[in-house]
């Protein structure tokens, strides 16, 4: 389960949503561009992630990517914390990775927002810019693959909306979209930057799912000579 006092120690200090543009996106080499905005919720669709932790990583903009097996279409997507929580293992090798970031970036986090994103429920809204294969991340130490996520921008709901998520990418209810609709005008909406440092690469995504095809194949293959033997 997650240890509270050490999301407490490791957001401790300044305000990192003081922090300015070119901080915190100093992996892009240009200065980020003007945050989008989502001004309509309608068809939006839920992304669920286990613990509060982490998608706070992702809304303050530290964390870069989100990895899935499967390609996310770009766009907007309600942030949602699952009931579940990381697993001992799990949440220290997050804690590690938020740490040597935010030594090599000299970051002050803060405890702002954590409350947002404790409990059951949507906590925020991300925009995915595009998907790259794990081998054009280099190396960024949030990106694991097969298929990396690009986080573009990013936004807390002034309040949080308590509900269940599920897996995959889920549709919300009209009552939540009503929800989300009323607090969009007063959210703040921040640019990460992290779509100018990992740009698109179709070619290169292209290639990545043919291989994954073709793995999952060769997969099927083995298992129905298996079966057969």
């Amino acid at each position: 389960p997650l240890d509270s006092s050490r999301v407490l120690e490791v957001y401790s200090g300044a305000d990192v949503s003081t922090v300015d543009r070119e901080q915190i996106a100093d992996m892009a080499t240009d200065a980020p561009p003007q945050s989008r905005r989502l001004d309509y919720a309608q068809g939006l669709r839920g992304l669920t992630l286990k613990g509060g932790f982490l998608n706070k990583l992702i809304l303050d903009g530290h964390k870069a990517v989100e990895n899935r097996s499967w390609i996310i279409p770009p766009g907007w997507y309600a942030l949602h914390t699952g009931k579940g929580s990381m697993n001992a293992s799990e949440h220290i090798k997050i804690v590690s990775l938020f740490d040597a970031e935010r030594a090599e970036r000299n970051l002050q986090p803060s405890m702002e927002n954590y409350w947002k994103c404790c409990n059951n429920g949507i906590c925020g809204v991300v925009h995915i810019s595009h998907a790259l294969p794990l081998d054009k991340m280099n190396g960024n130490r949030w990106a694991t693959g097969p298929f990396c996520h690009v986080i573009s921008d990013v936004a807390f709901l002034n309040e949080p909306i308590p509900c269940l998520g599920a897996l995959g990418l889920w549709k919300l209810t009209d009552e939540q979209i009503d929800n989300l609709n009323d607090q969009l005008s007063t959210m703040e909406f921040r640019s990460t930057g992290h779509e100018q440092a990992f740009p698109p690469d179709d070619a290169a995504l292209a290639a990545a799912k043919k291989r994954q095809s073709e793995e999952r194949a060769k997969e099927r293959r083995e298992k129905k000579r298996a079966r057969e033997m």
